[in-house]
């Protein structure tokens, strides 16, 4: 957990029950003794039209799309680079993440562009607002022709929406097709023109991959997604905070408990 503590508790023997699971994450929150299931596996990405709309703490940030979330972070600001670190362990169900967040933004207006993490599945019969995504991948031998045209592609996005776009990039991906000194060049591309543009921003990246020591030195807030007892454990490296175990309710809708 990375100097994070957490309660669990331990189950050595049960008279006349199966222990189907030894270790369970537990917490007090609020004075009361509370244990968590584990996290169900979602292969789900879709960028749902259904739930509720979540407005924008301000007027220069942006809403995640989960309201536990917003309050932990104060929303994500105009111009940013934001971190998203998928540990070893999680799996697909990071995916609901990014589909609130994406899902949201729409829900307000602005554009979203997508360049999907290794293993991330989207299709474009589930996204609701076709004209306002874009969903691409990298392509061909060359990464500056083909940062050059990710670079118009957000400039089209914009000019469809006539306000910042929320990208969402998996560097594993980037990283995967053009090498790690391709990733530093595009990286660079990419904060010049997010800045200028205010285009707020999310970078995917995987625990253990070469381009992530790069992202952490880049990051207006960095988050960690991690495994913990057969669930999910949210928590901030910038700005720092304790973790928290994420819930997944009923409409795909997230919720965030502190683990203390």
């Amino acid at each position: 957990m990375r100097s994070r503590y957490v309660r669990q508790i331990k189950l050595e023997k049960l008279r006349g029950v199966e222990i189907g699971q030894k270790t369970y994450t537990v917490t007090l929150h609020n004075g009361r003794f509370r244990f968590f299931e584990p996290y169900r596996e979602h292969t789900d990405a879709r960028i749902a039209s259904d739930g509720m709309r979540v407005p924008d703490p301000k007027a220069d940030r942006i809403s995640t799309g989960i309201p536990d979330l917003d309050t932990i972070t104060g929303g994500l600001k105009y111009g940013s680079c934001n971190v998203l670190e998928i540990d070893h362990g999680v799996g697909k169900r990071y995916y609901q993440i990014l589909t609130a967040l994406a899902s949201n933004a729409l829900k307000n207006g602005r554009g979203v562009f997508i360049l999907p993490s290794i293993g991330y599945q989207l299709s474009k019969r589930d996204i609701f607002v076709p004209t306002n995504v874009v969903v691409s991948s990298p392509e061909g031998e060359d990464p500056v022709a083909w940062g050059e045209g990710l670079r118009e592609k957000w400039d089209e996005l914009r000019e469809r929406t006539g306000r910042p776009i929320l990208n969402i990039i998996g560097l594993d991906s980037i990283e995967f097709a053009f090498g790690y000194k391709a990733v530093l060049n595009l990286v660079n591309l990419m904060i010049s023109n997010w800045k200028e543009t205010n285009d707020i921003n999310v970078l995917v990246v995987k625990s253990g991959q070469e381009s992530m020591n790069m992202a952490v030195h880049t990051a207006d807030a960095y988050l960690l997604v991690n495994e913990l007892n057969g669930g999910l454990s949210l928590y901030g490296i910038i700005p720092r905070t304790e973790p928290y175990y994420m819930l997944l309710e009923d409409r795909n809708r997230i919720r965030l408990t502190p683990i203390v």
